[in-house]
């Protein structure tokens, strides 16, 4: 149930927080609060979360890693261990410079769900696999007023977790 409280705050959280200029509006989301299994299901999953790599994740001067930005790792572990949350790394990086940025959240102990795919859920809802991955929630430096944006949000929610008990 945590983790679902998670979800319902980062949805106030981009709804809120940042209001880009085409604001788009949502039913609110509906949750149905049960037990939670400790395994991952595909049925149970409820939220799909497409994160980019390059200044949403880590410092970069493309194509070099240079660190984590401040709490990302820590949100993004909590996301990835939620059983409700799909994890998509959603990049532009190919061949050997995405294999670096796999084993560097490999490093900090984060796996993605999906790596540029689309989730198994939504191949099954649209029966067709096209090149935009579809996610409910994108975090990306370009549509967050860039790095410094994206250092925020993910600085705001690790608070956010720790002061409710969720880390």
């Amino acid at each position: 149930m945590k983790f679902a409280l998670i979800l319902i705050c980062i949805y106030e959280y981009f709804s809120w927080y940042y209001k880009p200029i085409n604001q788009m509006y949502f039913e609110p989301w509906k949750f149905k609060f049960e037990e939670i299994e400790t395994e991952k299901s595909e049925e149970r999953k409820i939220t799909v979360v497409a994160v980019d790599f390059d200044d949403s994740i880590a410092y970069t001067h493309y194509p070099t890693i240079i660190k984590p930005l401040p709490h990302v790792m820590d949100v993004l572990r909590v996301l990835m261990n939620d059983p409700y949350t799909v994890l998509i790394l959603w990049t532009c990086r190919e061949g050997e410079y995405l294999q670096q940025a796999l084993d560097f959240c490999e490093l900090y102990g984060i796996k993605f769900d999906y790596v540029n795919e689309n989730c198994k859920r939504n191949l099954d809802l649209y029966t067709v696999d096209c090149r935009k991955v579809s996610a409910d929630i994108y975090i990306d430096d370009k549509s967050y007023q860039g790095r410094e944006g994206v250092e925020k949000l993910w600085c705001d929610w690790w608070n956010w977790m720790k002061e409710n008990g969720i880390a």
